[in-house]
């Protein structure tokens, strides 16, 4: 699962940057600056609005119906079958971009995947309106390669050429779901220091 990514990553993001100037030209501008974004946080996404791809503000995750909590991935292989996506995946679909996304191991190690230069990467996400405004989920798949050897989930990534595709063509987008995305370069994260007891 994905659950925290970045715009603007230690590589050089001038693509990631332009995005950013973007939004702080929108009334409601989100102050981003190049944090990592996490469930709950206000993001960038790309939309259909009035017939136009749009670069919109949502936040990340949905209410859980279930318990307390939220929802911020969805399984590309069940979404449709799931009443909670089911109209979303036919008609509110938006894609998320990011420079880098977080995975950690069943050791707790952590890694950041990206594509290791300037360019974004785009991921496959659907949203649906509530009282608050829109919200947004990253909808994810079985890792390939690149990223198996740390997690067995990753976001479903789309080609840049794929972008107006998923967004436009409800169709042609389900086709998409069964992307295994482009290889990704990773890099460790520093470890975090055990918190030791005041007994200790």
């Amino acid at each position: 699962m994905c659950g925290r990514y970045t715009l603007v990553g230690g590589e050089t993001q001038p693509e990631g940057l332009r995005l950013l100037q973007q939004m702080e030209k929108k009334p409601e501008s989100i102050a981003l600056k190049g944090k990592d974004i996490f469930p709950s946080e206000q993001a960038p996404v790309y939309a259909v609005q009035q017939g136009k791809v749009k670069l919109q503000c949502m936040r990340w995750g949905l209410p859980n119906p279930y318990r307390n909590g939220l929802i911020i991935n969805a399984r590309a292989e069940t979404a449709s079958q799931k009443k909670l996506f089911q109209a979303s995946l036919h008609s509110l679909r938006c894609v998320v971009p990011c420079t880098g996304f977080y995975e950690w191991n069943k050791q707790k190690d952590g890694y950041r995947f990206s594509l290791g230069h300037s360019g974004l990467l785009y991921m496959a996400g659907i949203y649906a309106h509530w009282d608050d405004g829109a919200r947004f989920v990253i909808l994810t798949v079985p890792a390939n390669p690149s990223v198996a050897r740390v997690h067995d989930r990753m976001p479903l990534i789309l080609p840049r050429q794929s972008v107006r595709t998923w967004l436009n063509d409800p169709e042609r987008a389900l086709h998409l779901l069964k992307s295994r995305g482009p290889a990704l370069c990773r890099w460790a994260l520093p470890r975090q220091p055990e918190q030791k007891s005041l007994f200790d």
